[in-house]
């Protein structure tokens, strides 16, 4: 990859899954147990904030390149930007998982 190149994730998924993208990311959300799913509160508040926030675009967080619905939808998962946070959510700073 050239120096001037960056990496997105939407594209290298795209290329792997074609126009079968949305299909599999909603798959992926419908696999998640009880025990894996933030509480529809949460859920809306972190969609609610994201969508505010100048670095969303086209479902994903252009600052960190993760999709936001699978981010959102998962317990544990935080804004590695602490945007949540300032929305008044708090998390277990040991989870650093990126969707």
């Amino acid at each position: 990859m050239e120096e001037s190149e960056r990496y997105c994730r939407k594209c290298e998924l795209a290329k792997q899954y074609g126009s079968g993208l949305e299909e599999y990311l909603l798959r992926y959300l419908a696999q998640l147990t009880p025990e894996e799913q933030a509480e529809d509160v949460t859920y809306a508040r972190r969609l609610a904030c994201c969508g505010k926030c100048t670095w969303y675009g086209e479902h994903m967080c252009r600052a960190c390149g993760c999709y936001v619905q699978l981010r959102a939808a998962v317990k544990g998962q935080n804004c590695p930007y602490e945007k949540w946070e300032q929305e008044g959510e708090t998390h277990d700073t040991r989870s650093g998982n990126i969707l």
